[in-house]
């Protein structure tokens, strides 16, 4: 899991004459309403679909380890993917109760660590909250879930085996089963903490400057969004596409730093990064718009905000013509994969250079990190 990097380098944007200004009511009232539209309709669902699918890859795990069958292994994977999809789609809500609770480092760090989930499995027998607290993250959340409904191989009748036989066979799905567990436990939490009912953090951020703790101008709500948009933009084509790719190092393809490198659906992650940026942009969730932040960026220049939404659209076209798995593409379809590194990196281009300028917001910017 990419982080938000410590020690980053702070480039304040001058406000100037086209930045956000609270005292004008146009502005203002196009700032409240999609603060509340985005929080309310677009985050808060996300991460209660997120809550929903992590209970159901619970469930399902437990269902494979009690029959470890072709049937159970298929559902398992299926249920993986889904919650794998749902965290990727609000992963770029990087601030928050993500943040404050220290979730997300536990749930997807990756690249996970075969070496260190082998040794775990050595180690224990039991794989309780308290044996997992003592874990380092590359053995916890959906990377390690991957690894172990994989093993390596997409062969049911080789994880089968795994499960069935062997010294660690019993060991394997006691992890299997407290990794769905603190997965469940971690993604309630998560909505609990934007829930109206719960923490409460979906109503703060829609009420910034109106008496929210957390966000004491809407402005610096607005700023949070535009900051997770812009960190989420640099991960995704810096890490998940760029390093495999080889722009760190000399051009030579690295298929095995893909994100998701055992279930081969690195480029179904990526789409979903960038459909969760295209619904806090667009302020969209189907085809049901609730307004996002294309709506105040309209307000400063219709002409960049029709083409950061026509460059969202672009990229997601790109990732998706890229033929197969991206490992695969790497090696057999290189150019596919340059070509959407390039609509990614025109994106952000984009969204820094103009957007955010325009929006007034002071930009974070973070180094990747290497993990």
């Amino acid at each position: 899991m990419k982080r938000w990097a410590g020690g980053a380098l702070i480039a304040s944007v001058a406000l100037g004459t086209v930045a956000c200004s609270e005292t004008s009511s146009p502005l203002l009232g196009t700032m409240i309403q999609l603060l509340a539209n985005l929080s309310q309709h677009v985050i808060l669902p996300a991460y209660v679909e997120l809550d929903q699918q992590a209970a159901v890859l619970e469930q399902e795990l437990g269902r494979f380890c009690a029959n470890p069958t072709a049937e159970t292994l298929t559902s398992a994977r299926t249920a993986w993917r889904s919650a794998q999809s749902r965290y990727k789609r609000i992963e770029v809500i990087a601030f928050g109760p993500a943040k404050e609770l220290e979730i997300a480092n536990r749930v997807d760090f990756w690249p996970t660590r075969p070496t260190n989930i082998e040794q775990a499995l050595r180690d224990h027998l039991i794989f309780d909250e308290v044996t997992l607290q003592t874990l380092g993250a590359s053995v916890l959340g959906l990377p390690a879930i991957e690894y172990l409904l994989w093993a390596r191989a997409p062969e049911s009748a080789t994880v089968l085996e795994s499960y069935a036989s062997g010294s660690l066979a019993s060991a394997r799905c006691a992890l299997l089963v407290g990794l769905g567990n603190d997965l469940a436990s971690k993604a309630h939490a998560l909505a609990n903490a934007w829930a109206v009912d719960g923490g409460g953090y979906a109503d703060s951020l829609a009420r910034a400057g109106r008496g929210s703790v957390e966000y004491g101008s809407a402005q610096s709500a607005i700023n949070a969004l535009v900051n997770a948009i812009s960190m989420q933009l640099e991960i995704v084509k810096d890490d998940k596409l760029g390093k495999p790719l080889g722009t760190k190092s000399g051009g030579d393809v690295s298929p095995t730093s893909v994100e998701s490198p055992y279930s081969r659906t690195s480029k179904e992650d990526i789409l979903e990064n960038l459909e969760g940026i295209r619904r806090i942009y667009n302020g969209t969730v189907g085809t049901a718009p609730v307004g996002g932040l294309e709506q105040l960026l309209m307000l400063y220049s219709p002409e960049v905000a029709a083409a950061l939404r026509q460059q969202i659209e672009a990229s997601i076209a790109a990732v998706t013509a890229i033929p197969g798995s991206l490992s695969e593409a790497l090696v057999q379809h290189r150019d596919a994969v340059e070509a959407a590194y390039r609509e990614l990196q025109s994106l952000r281009t984009l969204f820094v250079g103009s957007a955010m300028s325009l929006l007034g917001t002071d930009t974070v910017f973070g180094g990747s990190d290497g993990d």
